[in-house]
């Protein structure tokens, strides 16, 4: 998401860290533990979850944290 679209969704942790971005894409790993923050787990929660699924015998693959970050959370975007 753009910091625009950020601020006019009420973005959070995401859109604090637009407020200092230098306008390169978040990493997979900010990405995925930004999206926990967002759900409204606690930033320590958001990194034990990224770190565990990032060990390599998590069996997810580069780049897919985001991905496995939002199936496992169902269906969040409905509520």
């Amino acid at each position: 998401l753009s910091c625009r679209s950020l601020l006019a969704r009420g973005g959070g942790a995401s859109l604090a860290r637009c407020a200092g971005s230098t306008g390169s894409a978040p990493s997979d790993r900010e990405a995925a533990r930004d999206f926990i923050i967002e759900r409204g787990y606690e930033p320590d929660v958001a990194a034990g979850v990224v770190d565990a699924l990032s060990a390599p015998g998590s069996g997810v693959p580069p780049g897919g944290l985001l991905s496995m970050v939002k199936m496992m959370a169902g269906q969040w975007e409905i509520g």
